[in-house]
């Protein structure tokens, strides 16, 4: 009887194997990292948009002045971020008034009663802070800011003339 010749070592066909079947899994890897930023991507949009939902209801809340010259298109949304502590920040919304102001609008965690609170600012320019925060919750309390501000360029508008806080 004749010897057949020896069959190849199975670790030689492992690796042949093995280079393949990491090379397929390296590529999946790659398939499931870039279905995962796309998804990321996606929530980070949805995160904005519904922030400036939230914003535009806010708005609402100022009927003589910021509802009659904002819209949708004049908000920018920003998803949830981490400071640099980690610390999360919530979904906002800012909208460029012109003259340096910004409104921004987010929602926050308030209590077991009521989950969320809106805090809506005005963010005016400061020669030293760089910029201040001012909150504001209704018309009244805008026209009082800018007038603190004397940015109502003498318009007829007068401390007289804005309701007082109930």
């Amino acid at each position: 009887m004749t010897a057949s010749p020896p069959s190849p070592l199975p670790i030689n066909a492992l690796r042949g194997f093995t280079a393949c079947f990491l090379a397929q899994m390296d590529a999946e890897a790659a398939i499931h990292q870039a279905e995962g930023a796309r998804a990321a991507a996606e929530r980070a949009r949805q995160e904005g948009l519904l922030a400036v939902d939230h914003a535009l209801a806010a708005v609402a809340g100022f009927p003589a002045t910021l509802a009659l010259v904002l819209d949708g298109s004049s908000f920018r949304g920003y998803p949830t971020a981490a400071d640099g502590d980690g610390r999360q920040i919530p979904p906002s919304a800012a909208a460029d008034l012109g003259e340096g102001l910004w409104l921004h609008h987010t929602r926050v965690a308030a209590s077991a009663i009521a989950p969320t609170r809106d805090v809506t600012t005005l963010v005016a320019p400061h020669a030293v802070d760089g910029y201040q925060l001012i909150a504001i919750s209704d018309d009244a309390s805008l026209a009082r800011a800018l007038i603190g501000l004397g940015l109502h360029h003498g318009r007829g508008c007068s401390e007289a003339f804005i309701p007082r806080q109930r």
